[in-house]
């Protein structure tokens, strides 16, 4: 999966330091941007929808076409992400969904897309039901 690292190496002149962005979550509360984080949501979407879990026999060649897609994915959101931020500042948790939904939508991972917004909205109302 793409790490933090990783991400900055792929885009070296990128001036926004990934370690210093904070990330507030639904709650309200901050936590450290990771963009392993972004990577495991759109790898869930993606298994969701492709279920190579139960086709043994090509399992490994759609694990690898996923992971080099979702790599490519991760790597478009945290640039998209960093190109409109500044340094030290704090995204929110919707707008990082966002973007995911929209890289997956303009690569035509439609399908993908429709996973990952249930994905999404079963996160909202897990907290929704936390909260109360």
């Amino acid at each position: 999966m793409a790490d933090n690292s990783q991400v900055s190496e792929k885009k070296a002149e990128e001036s926004v330091n990934l370690l210093s962005l904070n990330v507030v979550r639904r709650d309200g509360s901050i936590s450290s941007f990771k963009s392993d984080k972004i990577s495991d949501a759109i790898k869930k979407a993606f298994l969701a929808q492709t279920k190579i879990r139960n086709n043994k026999t090509k399992e490994k060649e759609q694990e690898e076409s996923i992971h080099k897609t979702v790599e490519n994915l991760t790597h478009k959101v945290v640039s998209a992400l960093t190109r409109r931020i500044a340094d030290g500042d704090m995204i929110h948790i919707e707008d990082i969904q966002d973007h995911v939904e929209l890289a997956l939508m303009r690569d035509e991972h439609h399908k993908v897309a429709r996973a990952y917004v249930l994905y999404r909205s079963n996160g909202q109302h897990l907290d929704t039901i936390q909260k109360n």
